[in-house]
Formats: structure tokens, sequence, C-alpha cells
């Protein structure tokens, strides 16, 4: 039996009982894999119960600037979702430290325990972070670390 709890310090409740509680009038706990709301059924369950105070929309994890994630972290009042303006009245919690990523550390340190690549490329994070980060990769490593510019083209070979 697969045991689930919305909240790490309570006790974890069965499948039976998660159903029947969401099933029940009222809010629903959601866990989505879409984390930024960028894509993907989120959006569906966002634009369903944003507009209701009876709810409540946890952000876990870091929300990159420019994804509806971070708008509701930055208290928007809408969301703009299948081309309708949707009212945030849910209640918005942010999360950031449940974060899935490697910190700069933790990726330093598996880049060390690899072989130096002709080139190393930063494709993922918030611009200053990949540019602090490349510039760790060139002082620390001596590794060719590049951060692309927004639809640059990059041959890998």
């Amino acid at each position: 039996m697969t045991a689930i709890s919305p909240d790490p310090f309570l006790p974890a409740r069965t499948v039976q009982e998660s159903i029947a509680i969401n099933s029940s009038p009222g809010p629903a706990v959601i866990v989505s894999s879409a984390g930024m709301a960028t894509g993907g059924r989120v959006l569906h369950h966002l634009h369903r119960l944003l507009p209701s105070p009876r709810n409540a929309v946890v952000i876990v994890g870091f929300a990159a600037a420019g994804t509806r994630a971070r708008d509701l972290v930055d208290g928007a009042h809408t969301l703009k979702m299948f081309g309708d303006y949707v009212p945030v009245r849910a209640e918005v919690a942010d999360l950031p430290h449940f974060s899935a990523h490697a910190d700069a550390g933790q990726i330093m340190d598996w880049l060390r325990g690899s072989p130096a690549p002709r080139t190393t490329y930063l494709v993922h994070g918030e611009e200053s972070s990949s540019d602090a980060l490349r510039d760790r990769i060139d002082h620390e490593l001596g590794w060719t670390a590049v951060v692309p510019k927004p639809g640059e083209a990059v041959l890998v070979r």
C-alpha cells in the first residue's frame, strides 16, 4: 500500500484515505513534476483551483523568473492560461528549499570526477548563476565553459 503525506511532519495516509479526502469538497493535494507551471497537466489543475480561496498551491523547489510558478511566488493576482486570465484567490506557499537540483558545489564535485571535456555548456539556470558557475569551472578546473545565449545553437561532437 502506497503512503501519501502532503506534510512531511504529519503521518502518511493510505491511498484509500487520500482518495476519500480528495473526493470530498475542499482543497486538493496536487503533486506535479511541471514545477515551473509552464506546461502539462498542472495547468489544468491550476486553472480550476486558483480562483477559489478555499484552495492552496504550494510551489516546491526553485521557481525560475519568467515562469507561472515565479509569478505565483511573487504575488500575481492573475495568470494567463489557455487564453484566459485566471484570478489567483488560492493561498500560495513557497517552499524553495525542497529543490531536486544540485547546487554549484555539488555540480563542481560531480565535474571533478569526470574527464575534462573539450567544452562544457551550461544550459539550465538563471543567467547570473550560470555565468558564476562558468567562471568557477574555468578557474577551479581549467576547463572551457560556455553559457550559450538564448536561441543559440551549438554543435556537440
